[in-house]
């Protein structure tokens, strides 16, 4: 077995234990091959600090440090307890085993709410993967850093940070009634039977450096124009790494060249708050699969009529309205089959035909809620 073909067992393994988790899953094992960090957004209690344990705990020999922050956290939780001997002579210093500065990943749990000092240090730390201890400059391992929180920075002063964090994912709840009862069924969650090595970690990493961008810039170019256009402006920074990001992605699907596919992960990239999410992929699609765009946009249509159903479910129309919409939503889903059907089957653009299906899930999952709480009807 590859090592890339490790990586992609574990992410299996991972997915099948953790419902509704495959974007999380996927983009967490990109940021580890990228070396880049990750903000993960959403509600407590789903799952977001369990992805991170469960990928650390099939990397042999990584060590991994966790820290729920709030606004009294102070530094020696993170970096460790400061050295007597060091404080007598008029030094600050820490002893970090154990500690962020010396594990693989980290993850720092409501981020937002770490004091001016924390943050000041973390900046260092998370980009240059520097800690700055008494009169030394120490290396730091790090490979990821993970931060979580069920906010968004609201200071200005925290924009330089949340700039490092590449990777942006909104982790909501369970949406699916099925995923819901088989998430409650699970018994255990257990580790990954396939695991990779700190070596292994490092070779897949260079291999990423070794994929070729193939053209990928100028289509970056006119991508960062229409963002551009639609009101949308990130920095030289976030669009210099991110062709890391399409590297990895390219890696993991097994080809040596990054292809327009790869703009897909770009979806995570190029968001500063959740709302925007729904326009930045609308962008990203055009410069893809025509057959992505088109759903996309029948998708829209979907959620309008689920948006009206639901809006009459509790009035004497409800029935009436339930049963029209129950017709809209079969069209919806003829209608992207048939873009299915049509999409590149090129197992190296996998990604057009797997956004179309969960496209397709989506409108299946509005069209059962609208029957149960419109008609009375379970399907």
């Amino acid at each position: 077995m590859t090592i890339r073909d490790k990586f992609r067992e574990i992410a299996k393994h991972l997915n099948s234990q953790l419902v509704e988790r495959d974007a999380v899953i996927y983009a967490c094992l990109v940021a580890l091959l990228a070396r880049k960090h990750v903000f993960l957004l959403g509600p407590p209690g789903t799952a977001k600090s369990l992805v991170i344990e469960l990928f650390c705990r099939a990397i042999k020999g990584a060590s991994y440090f966790r820290v729920l922050i709030n606004r009294y956290t102070q530094p020696e939780e993170l970096f460790g307890p400061m050295k007597m001997s060091a404080l007598k002579e008029d030094r600050v210093e820490y002893s970090t085993g154990g500690f962020a500065p010396t594990a693989i990943v980290v993850f720092f749990d409501e981020i937002w709410k770490a004091g001016g000092s924390i943050l000041n240090t973390l900046l260092t730390f998370i980009n240059e993967r520097l800690f700055f201890n008494g009169n030394r400059r120490d290396e730091c391992p790090l490979v990821s850093a993970f931060c979580a929180s069920n906010e968004l920075p609201e200071d200005s002063s925290l924009n330089a940070l949340y700039d490092r964090l590449m990777l942006r994912l909104y982790v909501d709840d369970i949406v699916d009634d099925d995923n819901f009862k088989a998430m409650m069924l699970t018994e255990e969650i257990t580790d990954s039977p396939i695991q990779v090595t700190l070596d292994e970690l490092s070779i897949a990493q260079t291999d990423v450096k070794s994929v070729a961008l193939n053209g990928i810039v100028d289509i970056l170019t006119t991508l960062r124009g229409r963002l551009k256009d639609a009101g949308f402006e990130f920095s030289p920074r976030r669009w210099r790494e991110s062709v890391g990001l399409l590297q990895a992605r390219a890696y993991l699907e097994g080809r040596s060249r990054v292809d327009t596919e790869d703009i897909e992960i770009l979806r995570h990239v190029f968001w500063n708050a959740p709302e925007d999410r729904a326009n930045v992929e609308r962008i990203l699609s055009a410069l893809g699969s025509p057959e992505v765009k088109e759903t996309l946009e029948w998708l829209d249509k979907a959620k309008e009529v689920f948006d009206t159903a639901i809006g009459s479910a509790e009035t004497p129309e409800a029935s009436a309205v339930g049963f029209e919409a129950n017709e809209k939503f079969k069209k919806v889903i003829v209608e992207m089959t048939t873009l299915y059907n049509t999409a590149d089957a090129d197992s190296s653009k996998r990604s057009g035909k797997v956004r179309i299906e969960k496209a397709i899930s989506e409108v299946k999952t509005w069209q059962r809620d609208v029957l149960h709480r419109c008609v009375g009807y379970d399907i």
